[in-house]
C-alpha cells in the first residue's frame, strides 16, 4: 500500500497522483511526502531480491521545478583511499558503457555508489516508461550491489 502525505494539497505536483497510482499498480509499498515548500514529491521503498535475502532502499524525487523524476538506490561504497577502488571504478565505467536507462554514480568524498535513472516530465508523464524504470531500478539495484561486492572481494 502506498502512503502519500502532502504538506499542502494545493502544492502537490501535477504528476504526484499519477506516481501514486502507478506505484500502487506495481504493488510497490512506498512512503511518500512533500517536504516544506511543496515543489518536490519524495518517495522511498524497499527493493528485494527473489528469495528475500537482500533488500535496498530505492528513492524517487519528482521535481516540478526541474520537470524531472529521479530514481536512485545506494548500491555500495568505494572509498577514494581504499585499495579496491580502482577496480570498482573500472567496473562502474564498464556498466555505464552498456546501460541504456540507468547509470552508476560515485561520490568521491563520501565514497557512495548509487544506481540512478531519470525521466523527464516537461511535456507529460509517460506511465509506461515510469513503470519500466521502477521495475528496472528494483531489479538492477540488487544485481548491481551484488556485482560490486563480487568486484570488491576479487580485487587485489
Amino acid at each position: 500500500m502506498l502512503l502519500l502525505c502532502f504538506a499542502n494539497a494545493a502544492e502537490a505536483q501535477r504528476y504526484g497522483d499519477a506516481v501514486r497510482t502507478e506505484l500502487n499498480a506495481l504493488d510497490v509499498e512506498a512512503t511518500c511526502e512533500v517536504p516544506e515548500g511543496g515543489n518536490r514529491l519524495r518517495c522511498s521503498w524497499q527493493a528485494a531480491d527473489g528469495d528475500g535475502t537482500r533488500s535496498l532502499e530505492v528513492r524517487l524525487i519528482l521535481d516540478d521545478a526541474r520537470h524531472t523524476l529521479y530514481l536512485s538506490a545506494l548500491v555500495g561504497t568505494a572509498q577514494p583511499s581504499a585499495e579496491p577502488t580502482n577496480a570498482l571504478l573500472r567496473r562502474l565505467g564498464e556498466y555505464n558503457w552498456s546501460a541504456l536507462s540507468t547509470k552508476l554514480e560515485w561520490h568521491p568524498v563520501s565514497g557512495a555508489v548509487r544506481l540512478s535513472a531519470l525521466q523527464h516530465t516537461d511535456s507529460n508523464f509517460d506511465r509506461r516508461a515510469f513503470r519500466a524504470l521502477v521495475r528496472l531500478m528494483n531489479r538492477e539495484s540488487i544485481r548491481v550491489a551484488s556485482m560490486l561486492e563480487r568486484t570488491r572481494s576479487t580485487s587485489p
